[in-house]
């Protein structure tokens, strides 16, 4: 049993996780109830295999171990019209009384099974954990990056978060599949503690549904003359018959007592599980309900996103949840569960001012990656042809050429440098050019393509290209 308790991976079960992948109600299925249901398990099995979970009293020359064997693996049985007759004067406990052939006699052999039901039980309920971590993909650990960390560098947090800011730039609104796929383990799970209910019914006879009220009821109210439930449910004072051949070779019946202290723990196990799955039943079906609600409603994802990022100002928050839907709030959820407060703060508020820049207000995403593209292959041929007087000229064209004659650093140029470093460092390296002075060169090329972007408008490509054969050396 310690060693049971103190392996590894029991430990490993306890531990608090470092990701965490989801709600609080998913958490209850897979690590409380099937922890609970597990140890339950363990607790029934101690003492059915290492007890005496049996006592048969005999008075014949028969060998005592020998009835409770065959007692315990044939069953027992309770007479129903024993239940409400007085202990102690019309019989000597609640369901055992003389048995006549036409009585109806009610067997008992479930405790047998009850340390396997309750095990396949706590398997059923981390069976929807085992398929959301499937489906999850580690997803939610790669965007943390290093964002859980109280402690970060100035510059390595400033990464991470752009980062992340440009994974949402590239995948917002595609988020429904993942936060859909949730959904459905969400469902997995109400449906399986509803439907665990009525199975632990079907276990115990038709009497588990209305279990927990009839004990209620039993300890509330006046208890003369009424017949305890968990008694009813779990006799712990039963009848067995033994048949055996006589000296004579006649067939001889013994009606024997049999005492189950087995059922002095399940009787308590089962009504911990009756108002634990009542309660579990009732949350999951809240916590869907909740998601429902999200699901049509931008307004609950705005005021549910504020009770994450109460740091963040209203207006971000409003900004942000008018461009998202709800996989994407789905992604903040999850981020908002393991990130820092102020990780989390510095990430809202650059994804804030990646929505404010005008570059991509009413213009779709493709469209501008098109667009800049066009624009990079334009200054990458006045590079090669206009040497080092390139990044002065382009300032004077765009100076003159653009409506409001002003510059303007944008936070998008991390993204097309990102976007276009790679490829044209690589064209740079072939013809000689150190690769860092690329990469600063083409920093303020494109700083120069989006100032005039966003103060030019659409006609900024043939402004480029006009400034471009004015001003070249080349021509």
């Amino acid at each position: 049993m310690d060693k049971l308790f103190l392996s590894g991976a029991f430990k490993n079960f306890l531990k608090p996780r470092i990701f965490v992948k989801d709600g609080n109600t998913f958490r209850l299925h897979y690590r409380v109830t099937a922890l609970l249901l597990t140890i339950c398990s363990v607790l029934v099995s101690a003492t059915q295999f290492y007890g005496d979970p049996i006592q048969c009293i005999q008075s014949d020359d028969i060998p005592k171990k020998v009835l409770d064997t065959f007692c315990w693996v044939e069953g027992t049985f309770t007479l129903p019209k024993a239940l409400g007759k007085r202990v102690g004067v019309d019989v000597i406990y609640p369901g055992v009384d003389k048995r006549n052939p036409e009585d109806e006699a009610v067997y008992h052999a479930y405790y047998q099974w009850v340390c396997f039901v309750l095990l396949f039980q706590a398997a059923l309920f981390y069976f929807p954990r085992l398929v959301w971590r499937s489906w999850e993909g580690g997803r939610i650990k790669h965007l943390l990056q290093k964002l859980n960390t109280p402690i970060l560098e100035i510059c390595e947090k400033k990464t991470c978060c752009d980062h992340l800011v440009r994974y949402f730039r590239c995948n917002m609104r595609h988020h429904s599949t993942y936060a859909y796929k949730y959904l459905i383990c969400e469902l997995m799970n109400l449906v399986n503690v509803v439907g665990q209910i009525y199975f632990v019914d079907y276990f115990l006879g038709g009497e588990f549904t209305t279990y927990g009220m009839d004990v209620l009821h039993f300890a509330t109210g006046f208890q003369e003359n009424r017949t305890d439930p968990m008694v009813r449910v779990f006799p712990r004072l039963t009848k067995c018959i033994f048949h055996r051949f006589g000296p004579s070779g006649d067939v001889q019946k013994y009606d024997s007592l049999c005492l189950l202290p087995l059922n002095i723990v399940n009787e308590k196990i089962y009504i911990l599980l009756w108002f634990w799955f009542i309660i579990l039943a009732v949350c999951s079906f809240i916590s869907i309900l909740y998601k429902m609600v999200l699901l049509s409603s931008r307004t609950a994802r705005y005021y549910a996103l504020h009770s994450m990022a109460r740091l963040t100002p209203k207006k971000e928050l409003k900004k942000i949840v008018s461009k998202t839907t709800y996989g994407d709030w789905f992604v903040f959820f999850l981020l908002s569960k393991n990130m820092e407060v102020l990780n989390f703060k510095a990430v809202l508020g650059e994804l804030y001012k990646d929505y404010e820049n005008p570059l991509m207000e009413g213009v779709e995403e493709d469209r501008v990656q098109d667009h800049l593209r066009g624009l990079v292959r334009v200054l990458l041929a006045l590079q090669e042809h206009g040497g080092p007087k390139f990044q002065s000229c382009a300032a004077r064209a765009v100076l003159r050429e653009s409506p409001h004659g002003k510059l303007k650093e944008l936070y998008r140029v991390c993204f097309v440098r990102n976007y276009y470093g790679p490829s044209t460092c690589k064209c740079y390296a072939e013809e000689g050019v150190e690769e860092d002075r690329v990469q600063d060169h083409l920093r303020g090329l494109v700083r120069v393509l989006l100032a005039l972007q966003e103060h030019g408008g659409p006609k900024f490509q043939s402004c480029a290209a006009r400034a471009v054969l004015r001003e070249s050396p080349h021509g």
